[in-house]
């Protein structure tokens, strides 16, 4: 499964979702939290599956890989839930938690009866507030209430997490340009067969695929919001020539850009 670095710039990010969440595998330097409001929503974090039912939250810690998943058994009710997710910079956080830098526990939810009755307060009324200090300061009850409860299990190392946060974190921000490991590693100062070892044993692709998968996923958003010509498209999303693009457009996606876009136009796919 593909772990795909997220870039976030902000001090704090909060978002309600009506329906239950369904979103590839990710990782990247916040903490987040989702809690639920009601239904049921599907998680899987380092490859642990959990299903989280209303009042239970969970707390996935900086660059850890997680997704969200539909239960079967809400699939049923037209993918029926009711849940806020926020996310805050990591060192925020680990200012007030040191312990947690370049950990995360093996246990990331917590239940209904155990969350304590301030954080769920928080949870709701984060909502209501227009000021982003205000929201600010009721993340932080709810974190505080929740790291240490998590705490309490077994703690377990991200080994080298800095350094992937680094990488992985560079090719998001640098993809569209022309990219190789000789590159990567004379940048970063990263032995480039160290880097080839991160990709083949943790992100569980080859580079050059995570790379073609992240300038496809690129020209597929500019395919929906613009009328660009492909060729433009493909030297935007760092691809050598419009030829390679085609091809690997095609084996990712299983259509050509060209098809890509009709199906866009004709479906209103977006």
């Amino acid at each position: 499964m593909f772990n795909f670095y997220e870039v976030h710039q902000y001090e704090l990010d909060v978002v309600h979702h009506h329906r239950a969440l369904k979103y590839k595998s990710h990782l990247h330097n916040e903490f987040e939290t989702i809690f639920l409001f009601e239904g049921e929503q599907g998680l899987i974090v380092n490859g642990s599956e959990y299903v989280l039912h209303e009042g239970d939250c969970a707390v996935i810690f900086p660059n850890v890989p997680h997704s969200y998943t539909r239960p079967d058994s809400i699939k049923k009710v037209n993918n029926a839930a009711d849940s806020a997710i926020i996310f805050m910079p990591a060192d925020a956080l680990y200012a007030m938690f040191p312990d947690t830098r370049g950990s995360y526990p093996d246990e990331c939810i917590i239940n209904a009866d155990t969350l304590n009755e301030n954080a769920v307060l928080a949870f709701h009324k984060i909502f209501e507030e227009a000021s982003i200090n205000a929201q600010i300061g009721w993340a932080y009850i709810i974190f505080s209430h929740t790291i240490p409860l998590l705490m309490k299990n077994t703690l377990l190392s991200l080994q080298n997490s800095d350094t992937i946060t680094r990488l992985l974190s560079y090719i998001s921000l640098n993809f569209r340009k022309s990219l190789t490991l000789d590159m990567i590693s004379d940048e970063l100062g990263i032995n480039k067969y160290y880097i080839s070892r991160v990709f083949s044993n943790q992100i569980k692709v080859s580079f050059r695929t995570y790379l073609n998968v992240l300038r496809t996923n690129h020209a597929a958003s500019l395919i929906k919001i613009s009328d660009d010509n492909l060729e433009d498209i493909a030297t935007d999303s760092g691809f050598e020539s419009t030829r390679s693009f085609y091809r690997i457009f095609k084996d990712i996606y299983g259509v050509s850009p060209s098809q890509y876009r009709k199906m866009i136009r004709r479906y209103s796919i977006y």
